[in-house]
C-alpha cells in the first residue's frame, strides 16, 4: 500500500475524530486552537533557558582584598595592574624593562625562586627573531621535581598598554603565586613563566622550550590570555591525550569550555604561547577571556576598563588547577581525549571520545524510527521529505550570505569600523541580524509549509543534522555533542508525537515537543552567542548558519505559533529599528576613537621620504599628512612584488641616518650563493625589517641557528630588540639570479608629530607598521 493511501486513510480518520485535515497532515505541529498560544509560550520558556545557558557562564564577582590569604582576590590582583600595564610596553622598550623589574621584585618578595632568561627567540611560524627576557620562577614541591607551569606574557603591542592582553593575566598569576605560597607545599613544583615577545611572534615561549634547563621538568602547562577585556575565562584549547587535564578542569569552581571549540581551534591558524608547548609535546590547557574585543591591541586596552569579574574567574581557575595538578602523579596524567561541555547547574559534563558514537547512534536510530512511523501513518512521503533535506542548507547559506553582504555594505559606509576587531556598537547589529534572520526563516518555511507538511520538512532538516552528526563524530568527535544531543532530544519528542497522533491533544504535543527541545536550548543555542563573540561582527553572518539550523529543528513548535505573519512583521520592524540604532550610534568620539594607520619611511638611497597608510579610506586627521595629490598604489620598489596598496604622499626629509648593511662575505659554490651581512642601526633603533626580493632564500642563519621558515620567495624577517652592535645574518640563496635586500630600521612614533597631534577621536591602528618611523637602506647583488 502506498504512502498516498495512508494519507487518505489518515484524512478520513481525522474527519471522524472531529479534527481538521491540516491537524492530521501536520501531526507534529500542534495546530488546534488549544495549542497555538501554548506553543508560543513554550518558545518563550525555551528562550529563557537559552538566556540561562548564556548567563550561567558569567564570571563571578571580584573577591575583596580582605579575603583569607589562601583565597584568590581579584581586588588584590588588580592592584598590580597600574604597575604592569599603564603604558605600552612592547619587547625591547624601557617600559617593558620596568614591567619586568616589577614582576621580578614581586615574585622574589613572595619567596619564589626567580630568574630572568635572556635569550634569542626565533619564531617557527612568523619569520621573526628577537632578544627576549623571560621571567621564570619556581615553587618547589615535596615530590620528584615534576612541575605544572603557569604561563602569561608580560609584553604588549606597541599600540596599546595591554592591560587585559596580557596584563590582567600577569596580575592574576602574581596573586595566584601569593596564594600558593600561603598553602602547604604541594607534591609537584609550580613554575611561573612570564614570556617576553609573545606579541612579536611567540619569541619568549620559543626561547624557553629551546634553551631553558627546566623544560624537561614541565609536565603540564596552563596558559592564560585575553582577546578583549571582559567575559568568562574560556578554556578554548587543549592538547591530545587530555583526559586527566579535563578531569582537573571539571573540578574548578566555574568551568567554561567545550570540546567543540577545541576541534575548531586546532584547524585554525591562530597562535598563542600554548602552540609552542604543544609542538614540543608538553600537554596543557589554554584559557582566554574574549568579550568586548573592540579594545584588543589598541589604546583602549586600559587598566580602568578591565573587568574585575574576568580576573576573578581566571584567577580562581588558575589557583584551583594549580592545587589539583600540584597533587597528581604526572607519570600517569595521560588519558584518552574527552568530549566535554558545560551546562547550567551541572558544571562540566565529559566522557571519552570513544563514547561519542553513543549519542550519534541514538540519533540515527530515532530518526529511522520517526521516519518509519511517519511513513506508516501517512505523515511522510520520502520524495517530499527531500524538500526539507534541501531547504535547510539552502536557507542557511542564503541567510548567512545575505547577512554577510549586508554587514559588508554597512562597513563600506563606515570607514571608522575598519581596523576594529569588534565594533563598539556591535549589539545593535547582532540584534538586527538575529531578528531579520528569524523573519526570513519564518517567511521561507511558512511558504514551504503551505505545500509540504511539518513532518516532511522537519525530518528532511533532521537528516541534514544527522549527516553532520555522523561526519562530525568520525572526523571531529569533540564537536559531535553539539549536534547529537539536541537532535536526539528533538527526534525522541517527534517519535512520541507521531506514535500518539490522533490520541494526544495539541497541548500535550506542545509539552512533549518542548521537553524534547530542552537539549537544543541548553546545549546548542548558547553556542550561537559564543560564535558571535568569537567570530565578531564582521563575520557574524556565518553564525546565522547555526541560527537557521536551530530554527529548523524547532520548526514543529514555530509552525504552531498563531499569527505567524504578525511575528514576521514584528521581527522585521525590530531588525530595521536595531539596524537604525547601529547607524545612529556609529560615530566616533573620544570613547570610541577611529583607528588610523600612518607611518613614515625615509629612503637613504634616494634621499626621499613618504607618508604611507594602509587604510582604504583616509580620515580627517590623516589629511595633515596626505595632500590632495595622494595616490593609493603598491610599492614594489620597497616591499617587493607582493606589496599591498598604500596611500602615499611626499614627506619632508627629517635627516634620518640610513641603517648600515655591510657585506662581510659573498661566495658561490655550485648552485648556491651565501651572503653574510652585518646589520646595524645608526639611530639606536631596536627593531629591523629585512626583505630579500628576486631570489629564493633556502636558508638563513643567525648566531649559527637556522631561522624558520627556511625557504621562501621574497623572504622577509622581523627582528626585535637588537643590541646596539646590531646583528649578523647569513643568507643562502639560489645562485645565478640578481636580488635586492631592503633593510628598514623601525622606531615608534612619527616625526613632526608634535605639530600634527592626533585628536582624541583617533587612535593608532593595530597594524604592525602603524605609528612608526622607518629608515631604509637598499643593497643590490648582481
Amino acid at each position: 500500500m502506498t504512502a498516498d493511501t495512508y494519507s487518505v486513510k489518515s484524512q478520513r480518520a481525522s474527519r471522524q475524530n472531529g479534527n481538521t485535515l491540516a491537524d492530521e497532515a501536520n501531526a507534529t505541529a500542534p495546530t488546534d486552537r488549544t495549542a497555538g498560544w501554548p506553543a508560543a509560550l513554550s518558545l518563550v520558556v525555551l528562550g529563557l533557558l537559552v538566556v540561562l545557558g548564556i548567563w550561567s557562564k558569567q564570571p563571578p564577582a571580584p573577591v575583596p582584598s580582605s579575603a583569607a590569604p589562601e583565597v584568590f582576590s581579584a581586588e588584590r590582583a588588580m592592584k598590580h595592574l597600574p604597575e604592569i600595564a599603564s603604558v605600552p610596553h612592547p619587547i625591547g622598550s624601557q617600559a617593558n624593562a620596568q614591567t619586568r623589574a616589577y614582576v621580578v621584585k614581586t615574585l622574589e618578595s613572595l619567596g619564589w625562586e626567580t630568574q630572568t632568561q635572556v635569550e634569542l627567540g626565533m619564531s617557527q611560524e612568523d619569520g621573526a627573531v628577537g632578544f627576549i627576557s623571560n621571567v621564570v620562577a619556581r615553587l618547589r614541591g615535596t615530590g620528584d621535581g615534576k612541575a605544572v607551569m603557569l604561563v602569561a606574557h608580560y609584553d604588549s603591542v606597541p599600540t596599546g598598554p595591554g592591560a587585559a592582553d596580557d596584563g590582567a593575566a600577569v596580575a592574576a598569576l602574581l596573586e595566584t603565586a601569593r596564594a600558593l605560597k600561603t598553602l602547604p607545599r604541594l607534591r609537584n613544583d609550580v613554575i611561573v613563566l612570564l614570556t617576553d615577545g609573545e606579541e612579536a611572534g611567540l619569541l619568549g615561549a620559543e626561547a624557553f622550550v629551546a634553551r631553558h634547563p627546566w623544560v624537561p621538568d614541565v609536565a603540564a602547562v596552563l596558559n592564560f590570555e585575553y582577546r578583549g577585556n571582559s567575559g568568562p575565562s574560556i578554556m578554548f584549547e587543549t592538547s591530545p591525550g587530555h583526559g586527566r587535564l579535563i578531569d582537573a578542569f571539571a573540578s574548578t569552581p566555574l568551568p567554561v569550555g567545550t570540546s567543540l571549540m577545541y576541534e575548531i581551534y586546532r584547524v585554525m591558524p591562530n597562535q598563542t604561547d600554548m602552540s609552542v608547548f604543544k609542538r614540543v609535546g608538553i600537554p596543557g590547557l589554554n584559557f582566554a577571556a574574549i568579550s568586548n574585543a573592540s579594545t584588543y591591541h589598541s589604546e583602549l586596552d586600559r587598566v580602568e576598563d578591565v573587568d574585575g569579574r574576568s580576573v576573578q574567574h581566571q584567577g580562581e581557575t588558575m589557583l584551583a588547577l594549580s592545587r589539583r595538578l600540584g597533587e597528581v602523579e604526572f607519570g600517569t596524567q595521560g588519558a584518552p581525549d574527552q568530549v566535554y561541555f558545560d551546562l547550567p547547574g551541572l558544571g562540566l559534563l565529559h566522557y571519552p571520545v570513544s563514547l561519542a558514537w553513543g549519542p550519534a547512534g541514538l540519533a540515527c536510530v530515532l530518526w529511522i524510527a520517526a521516519l518509519s512511523v511517519g511513513m506508516r501513518k501517512g505523515q511522510v512521503r520520502v520524495g517530499r521529505m527531500a524538500v526539507g533535506l534541501v531547504a535547510l542548507p539552502c536557507t542557511a547559506l542564503l541567510l548567512a550570505l545575505a547577512g554577510t553582504l549586508g554587514l559588508l555594505l554597512i562597513r563600506s559606509f563606515h570607514p571608522e569600523y575598519r581596523g576594529l576587531v569588534e565594533l563598539y556598537n556591535h549589539l545593535w547589529y547582532w540584534g538586527a541580524l538575529l531578528a531579520l534572520t528569524l523573519a526570513w526563516f519564518l517567511g521561507i518555511y511558512g511558504w514551504l509549509q503551505r505545500r509540504f507538511n511539518t513532518m516532511e520538512l522537519s525530518l528532511g532538516a533532521a537528516l541534514v543534522w544527522l549527516v553532520l552528526v555522523l561526519l562530525g563524530t568520525a572526523r571531529f568527535p569533540g564537536a559531535s555533542y553539539a549536534l547529537a544531543w539536541p537532535l536526539a532530544g528533538v527526534l525522541a519528542a517527534w517519535l512520541v508525537v507521531l506514535v500518539g497522533a490522533g490520541r494526544i491533544s495539541g497541548l500535550q504535543r506542545v509539552m512533549v515537543l518542548t521537553v524534547g527541545a530542552i537539549p537544543a536550548a541548553l546545549v546548542f543555542a548558547p553556542l550561537v552567542h559564543t560564535l558571535l563573540v568569537a567570530l565578531t561582527t564582521p563575520m557574524a553572518g556565518a553564525a546565522m548558519i547555526a541560527v537557521v539550523f536551530l530554527l529548523a529543528l524547532l520548526w514543529p513548535l514555530l509552525a504552531a505559533v498563531p499569527r505567524r505573519g504578525l511575528v514576521i512583521r514584528a521581527a522585521v520592524v525590530i531588525g530595521v529599528a536595531m539596524m537604525a540604532g547601529g547607524e545612529f550610534s556609529s560615530g566616533v568620539s573620544a570613547e570610541r576613537p577611529r583607528p588610523v594607520n600612518v607611518f613614515y619611511v625615509q629612503d637613504g638611497g634616494s634621499n626621499t621620504a613618504q607618508w604611507l597608510s594602509s587604510d582604504v579610506v583616509l580620515g580627517d586627521w590623516q589629511r595633515h599628512f596626505f595632500d590632495a595629490g595622494a595616490v593609493r598604489r603598491s610599492i614594489p620598489e620597497w616591499f617587493g612584488e607582493a606589496s599591498r596598496r598604500y596611500w602615499t604622499s611626499a614627506a619632508p626629509d627629517v635627516g634620518l641616518p640610513a641603517p648600515d648593511m655591510k657585506t662581510l662575505s659573498d661566495r658561490t659554490e655550485g648552485g648556491t650563493r651565501t651572503v653574510e651581512l652585518q646589520l646595524r642601526s645608526r639611530r639606536e633603533a631596536r627593531d629591523f625589517k629585512l626583505q630579500v626580493v628576486g631570489a629564493r632564500v633556502t636558508q638563513a642563519m643567525i648566531q649559527g641557528r637556522p631561522v624558520p621558515p627556511a625557504t621562501a620567495d621574497d623572504w622577509s624577517l622581523a627582528a626585535h630588540n637588537l643590541p646596539p652592535e646590531g646583528l649578523t645574518i647569513q643568507l643562502v640563496v639560489t645562485a645565478g639570479r640578481p636580488f635586492t635586500v631592503h633593510l628598514f630600521d623601525v622606531t615608534p612614533g612619527l616625526p613632526m608629530a608634535d605639530g600634527m597631534p592626533r585628536d582624541a577621536t583617533h587612535m593608532a591602528h593595530r597594524a604592525e607598521s602603524s605609528n612608526t618611523t622607518q629608515s631604509l637602506t637598499t643593497q643590490r647583488f648582481q
